[in-house]
């Protein structure tokens, strides 16, 4: 079982994600008054770049998105400064009773395969006997808990509904 981050890529000849960067901010705890409908709102606008924003327990703000492709870490966290004031200004043009003062801002590596799905199961590279576990993306945690289950099935021999569509076979060869 290969099951190591954006390192597992190194042990494939093809290339089957693309390290990108994502960017985010959380405030210091808002009056729910003040946050309004955010008080209890997850918000996840699907454009490219997207921009996502919930609360925490506590009342806080997290917002994030701004991805880029950048992969260098030390030139992706000169632009988290940057990349937060832009995401400032969506989040005030959409709540414009909103003025935010970000506590902690910063930005990390992603990866993302062409289609967005995660890729578990054998590598025709290694034959039928080494797994992958690469749950790439945005929805990486969730992914996570299918492709454990779907390993799971292909590991006693057994059928799994989803084993064909995050399988390797689905980038050609």
């Amino acid at each position: 079982m290969v099951a190591a981050g954006y390192e597992a890529q190194s042990w494939l000849d093809d290339k089957v994600a693309t390290n990108r960067s994502s960017y985010a901010f959380i405030t210091d705890p808002i009056a729910e008054d003040v946050l309004g409908e955010l008080a209890s709102t997850l918000i996840w606008e699907s454009a490219r770049p997207y921009l996502y924003m919930r609360t925490t327990g506590d009342g806080r703000l997290l917002v994030g998105g701004e991805d880029d492709d950048l992969d260098i870490p030390a030139q992706r966290d000169q632009r988290v400064g940057e990349k937060a004031e832009t995401l400032i200004a969506q989040v005030e043009a959409l709540f414009p009773r909103l003025s935010l003062n970000p506590t902690f801002s910063w930005g990390g590596a992603f990866a993302e395969t062409d289609d967005g799905l995660p890729f578990f199961g054998p590598h025709p590279q290694y034959g039928p006997h080494v797994h992958f576990a690469m749950a790439y993306g945005g929805n990486g945690i969730s992914y996570s808990m299918i492709g454990a289950g779907l390993l799971r099935a292909l590991i006693e021999g057994r059928e799994h509904p989803l084993a064909e569509l995050f399988s390797f076979r689905r980038v050609g060869d």
